[in-house]
């Protein structure tokens, strides 16, 4: 009745990535392929699929063989796009000649297609007809190989999936109770369970090859060279050097400099998040300008409480005295990076002097519907040359002003799916083609620990990814207001680019703090055409480029 989904997840191991199952990324490296969607995702692009209804455009059709399977006379028709580089399939598929319904299918990617780090990819499928006389899919093996560089024989990693089902009812009735609560249920002990459990509930007995990948797996990281590239790619990738229980970094922000502070050294420390994994992560840094004279802090933590489900549910909070581009919450580029003061396009002089207290509370209550609540104390200083209080507009004299607002943080999606970061204290979104609504509103209150100013603030936004032949859309339409007379730090601070690079967090023909107000509506368009313009000229495919269009 409807449609209505429900998983029992009673075991699940992945060997070789720690704690992956956990997080998402075994979803997210193995998607869930329906052959009869027009579209599939395989590394963040769309796939055309040759049983969709315009495949024509895409494919040419080949009826090569004939035979018997499982009783079922069944035809065999192969596959190939008509163009190379586009993202299609080649393959076969075993088509049933009394219901036209797909018996099995294999499908795999062609090195011609651009898609990043993916330079292999191998889909076996197997369909069963039920007592109602449709096909389910009963069957699946899925083989991956990623790669960071263009050598196929070094630095690769296959990642291999096998499925079955079995006992497969359909047209049978459940009671609406059933399906009340999370979609996705995880037993307890789903991550322990004991090789001897495995041995007696697989559906079918590992190859000999397979029951080695576990040995293999351990032996491979107790060797000097997994040790060495493990200890690099993790240094690379979060910017801290790893000393045990904690780590120093991120190096990406140990110097830097911009028109306030001229040169900025900063020293950080943070505890292991991997070897803290699932309990705590405490971090703070010193910093330092030469032209400012200040010293700057920041001291914070994140705790996990206890999950159901693996639901996110976590409490935290931060204290913390530095300059601060104010309602810019790109945190892996903040205005110290290397990088931004490498590529800025003029002098940074706009920032905010902040003193902040925060404390935040985080519970994702069903899948893909969460809130998060945070309070936070701001004592905003006015300083020459950046933000400057003026006496005939602000009603204060100190030199500064202080805010108390409450946030009040939901966000809401259907089917949505994170990956883990930063050993599982971040999560960002994987890319889904249904709606993602979040609102947020903020109360000010006037004259609670020293605040100046009352106001309400409410921002919401929907954002979606559409899939098709011609490429992905992504879309992003929002709005906000503000009521309440306060100074324009706390209005609405669009974020501009001031770098050379096009940063998709900003508007690209504006700078910081050109444009500030109390209401808008905001509409953020892009398109990635996936080679459907570039594989189309003869030579251009060979250099890779990439068609976008935004605005």
């Amino acid at each position: 009745k409807g449609n209505k989904r429900k998983e029992i997840v009673k075991a699940e191991q992945f060997s070789g990535i720690e704690n992956t199952t956990q997080f998402g990324a075994a979803d997210f490296a193995f998607p869930n392929i329906d052959i009869y969607e027009n579209t599939q995702e395989l590394g963040g692009r769309g796939f055309t699929s040759p049983f969709a209804k315009s495949a024509l455009i895409t494919y040419k059709y080949f009826l090569t063989d004939s035979t018997t399977i499982d009783d079922r006379f069944c035809y065999k028709l192969e596959f190939t796009p008509r163009r190379k580089g586009d993202t299609a399939y080649t393959g076969h598929a075993w088509i049933d000649k009394e219901t036209a319904g797909i018996k099995a299918l294999k499908i795999y990617v062609l090195d011609q297609i651009n898609v990043n780090f993916l330079t292999g990819l191998e889909v076996n499928q197997g369909f069963r007809m039920t007592e109602s006389g449709g096909w389910f899919k009963d069957y699946e093996r899925m083989a991956v190989l990623l790669n960071i560089s263009e050598n196929k024989e070094k630095q690769a990693v296959r990642v291999i999936k096998t499925r079955t089902l079995q006992d497969i009812e359909v047209n049978k009735p459940y009671d609406e109770a059933f399906f009340k609560g999370d979609q996705l249920e995880i037993a307890d002990d789903a991550y322990k369970r004991t090789q001897e459990y495995w041995a007696k509930e697989r559906h079918e007995e590992l190859s000999e090859t397979e029951a080695n990948i576990y040995k293999t797996v351990k032996r491979v990281k107790e060797t000097k060279a997994f040790k060495f590239y493990n200890y690099l790619g993790r240094t690379v990738s979060s910017g801290y050097f790893n000393a045990g229980p904690v780590e120093f970094g991120r190096f990406f922000q140990t110097f830097s400099w911009n028109a306030l502070e001229g040169n900025r050294y900063r020293f950080g420390m943070r505890t292991n998040p991997r070897q803290f994994r699932d309990k705590f992560l405490i971090e703070g840094y010193m910093a330092y300008g030469d032209k400012d004279k200040l010293f700057k802090y920041h001291l914070g933590g994140n705790f996990h409480l206890k999950r159901e489900n693996n639901k996110w549910h976590m409490i935290g909070g931060h204290y913390r005295y530095d300059w601060s581009d104010y309602n810019f919450r790109n945190a892996y580029m903040t205005h110290d990076h290397i990088l931004a003061s490498l590529l800025r396009r003029q002098p940074l002089d706009n920032l905010f002097l902040i003193r902040e207290a925060h404390g935040f509370y985080e519970k994702e209550w069903v899948r893909g519907f969460s809130n998060k609540l945070s309070a936070t104390h701001k004592t905003v200083y006015s300083y020459p040359d950046s933000f400057e209080l003026n006496p005939e507009v602000q009603d204060t004299t100190q030199g500064s002003f202080e805010t108390m607002e409450f946030k009040l943080k939901t966000n809401y999606s259907i089917g949505e799916v994170f990956m883990s970061r930063n050993g599982g204290f971040q999560r960002e979104q994987v890319d889904i083609t249904a709606p993602v609504i979040t609102a947020e509103y903020t109360l000010g209150v006037r004259g609670l620990l020293g605040s100046d100013y009352n106001y309400h603030k409410l921002d919401a936004k929907v954002s979606q990814k559409f899939t098709s032949q011609v490429g992905r859309t992504y879309v992003i339409v929002g709005a906000g207001k503000t009521w309440g007379a306060v100074p324009y730090p706390l209005l609405t601070i669009h974020k501009g680019n001031a770098s050379f690079l096009y940063n998709q967090h900003g508007y690209q023909m504006m700078d910081d703090l050109e444009f500030v107000n109390d209401s808008y509506v905001a509409l953020d368009f892009r398109h990635k055409f996936d080679g459907f313009i570039f594989n189309a000229i003869p030579g251009v495919k060979k250099l890779k480029l990439r068609s976008v269009v935004f605005a």
